[in-house]
């Protein structure tokens, strides 16, 4: 009997997990931890409750967005989370609420008043009508930009470091490296985004433009981290390079079924993203171990002097 109660709380609870997207969290792990080494901040205590209230909006953010997708745009794409009327909106709301409170409690809780002002309109209104920014040619990328750059630049708030210096070449070549996988998700949208009458920028640039930016998106990020490696800068950002081939390789995909003759049927548009995100993952582990490693020798726990002397 309770095994039955089990599986059924796992059966209604499943769509719900799936709104979640976990996987996709990653890259806000990324964003928020780059912030965190850029601007050598290491106070563990605010580090880990503000990463709880930025994870909090992020998913309030994606329960939304698949839910008011499941009603038009999913209903016509390959790769559909969720299905029409699998989900109740009552649930959808309390769990919303749930984590926007906590997400709020605690970025007001460290001042951040105007960063938490400006998630929550862009979280909730990116997919929620009547704004509904992913609809909107331009505000669709716009508004994920803003995210990541408010996400990067809160550590450079709690160190009280000004605002304009998260305008350094490491974050600027960060915008462009995860663009060029913006420019590929809406290559794989492109026809479910026309079907479900979005006016998203994938829809009004079309498959040539969308090819084109992604390749100078491409070229100009791995740019940017060659930069970063010349003159011996941000080292915890070299390991993200290893992905760029994959990216490559995605875009030179979609650009030879785009380009298909007229009379040639073209495959559907569906580059798996399975190693991109275990990428992403073990990128963020790096990421992690270079974090307590600064961490160590902000401190002066452990620093490179010492660990050279036990090698001597």
């Amino acid at each position: 009997m309770i095994s039955n109660l089990i599986d059924t709380l796992q059966e209604k609870a499943a769509p719900y997990i799936k709104m979640m997207r976990l996987k996709d969290q990653t890259i806000g792990m990324i964003v928020f931890t780059l912030g965190l080494l850029d601007a050598r901040y290491f106070n563990l205590t605010a580090i880990l409750q503000v990463f709880i209230g930025l994870l909090s909006l992020a998913i309030a953010c994606f329960i939304i967005n698949d839910f008011v997708d499941s009603k038009d745009a999913d209903q016509h794409s390959y790769r559909s989370r969720i299905k029409n009327g699998e989900i109740s909106i009552k649930i959808v709301i309390i769990i919303w609420s749930i984590l926007t409170i906590i997400g709020s409690i605690i970025l007001f809780t460290y001042g951040l008043f105007w960063q938490w002002a400006v998630l929550v309109f862009l979280n909730t209104f990116y997919s929620l009508p009547p704004l509904r920014f992913k609809a909107r040619f331009f505000l669709d990328i716009f508004s994920l930009f803003l995210v990541a750059l408010i996400t990067y630049s809160i550590p450079f708030t709690l160190n009280h470091r000004p605002f304009l210096s998260v305008f350094n070449p490491a974050f600027l070549t960060l915008a462009l490296f995860f663009s060029v996988g913006e420019f590929i998700l809406l290559i794989m949208d492109f026809e479910s985004d026309q079907k479900g009458g979005l006016k998203n920028t994938g829809v009004v640039l079309g498959y040539t433009w969308l090819i084109r930016l992604a390749k100078i998106a491409l070229i100009t990020s791995a740019v940017g981290f060659a930069y970063l490696a010349y003159t011996h800068q941000y080292w915890w950002y070299y390991p993200m390079i290893i992905a760029i081939p994959y990216f490559g390789y995605a875009v030179g995909r979609l650009r030879e079924a785009v380009y298909l003759p007229e009379n040639v049927a073209r495959p559907t548009l569906n580059i798996s993203f399975t190693r991109a995100i275990t990428t992403m993952a073990l990128i963020t582990f790096y990421l992690l171990a270079a974090f307590v490693w600064n961490y160590l020798n902000y401190n002066k726990i452990i620093t490179w002097p010492q660990i050279q002397s036990l090698f001597r």
